[in-house]
């Protein structure tokens, strides 16, 4: 590949090395490097790299290499065309930073996303949990899990935590589409504090995401307060960085601008 383009995609922090020691499969794992190739691709018009130059850069079969490449191709990231080669069509997918009630419509993407409910029941409140929302610690939650995620690869994944006494009648339905709605039965909601930082992937966002453990990673995190003030929700979420980002729209005043 051209220096810029290597320069572009390692200043995107993406990582092309494969993990031999991983539980990962070979197949996921260049299929996930290539997918981040693509969201940190400069320029469309730019070629995306042959077979046998991607084939040598993974140590890899030429076999995998096409597969990986197929199937990106038929999920609409890469345009190949036999004498032309093959070009990028995708771009990262953003998230906005938001507490809408429609969950996929925070995500702009070509590609539609998926959304699984990984586990739905009452648990012990976490620590951190615990202080988040003003509650002795182990005190009963509903938890929420979630894995956002698109055709060929895991986007992000969630945690949500309420306490009991407002989270009657929220299902796991619900908990797939968005909470909001449903905890709005039992609450005014009247605001939210949001912080977001990078971090790196535990095991399990690991397993989850199918990335390496350490690889570098978004999160963001909020507590939602109700109009007496009183925290009700608190939230997190781990989303890869090689395939996404972050928006924020804010309505500027006087008051806002410095």
């Amino acid at each position: 590949m051209k220096k810029r383009v290597v320069d572009s995609i390692a200043l995107a922090g993406v990582d092309l090395k494969l993990d031999r020691r991983s539980p990962l499969p070979l197949y996921v794992q260049v299929r996930s490097r290539l997918l981040a190739m693509i969201m940190a691709w400069p320029d469309e018009h730019e070629q995306f790299p042959t077979e046998a130059t991607l084939t040598e850069m993974f140590g890899v079969s030429r076999v995998t290499v096409r597969g990986a490449l197929a199937e990106l191709a038929e999920s609409g990231y890469l345009h190949r065309q036999r004498g032309a080669g093959t070009r990028v069509r995708a771009h990262k997918v953003e998230e906005k930073l938001s507490l809408g009630r429609n969950l996929a419509k925070k995500w702009i993407s070509g590609d539609p996303m998926k959304i699984a409910v990984v586990s739905f029941g009452t648990v012990e409140a976490p620590a951190n949990v615990a202080a988040a929302l003003k509650i002795a610690a182990k005190t009963p939650l509903l938890a929420i899990k979630r894995l956002r995620a698109m055709k060929v690869a895991p986007i992000s994944v969630d945690w949500r935590y309420v306490p009991l006494d407002l989270a009657k009648g929220v299902t796991r339905a619900d908990a797939r589409t968005g909470i909001f709605a449903a905890l709005a039965r039992n609450a005014t909601l009247a605001r939210a504090d949001m912080e977001v930082e990078g971090c790196t992937a535990t095991s399990e966002e690991a397993e989850l995401l199918q990335v390496p453990e350490g690889t570098a990673m978004l999160s963001h995190s909020f507590v939602v307060y109700d109009k007496a003030d009183r925290p009700v929700v608190f939230g997190r979420s781990v989303a890869r960085a090689d395939l996404t980002r972050y928006a924020v729209k804010m309505d500027l005043t006087p008051e806002t601008v410095g």
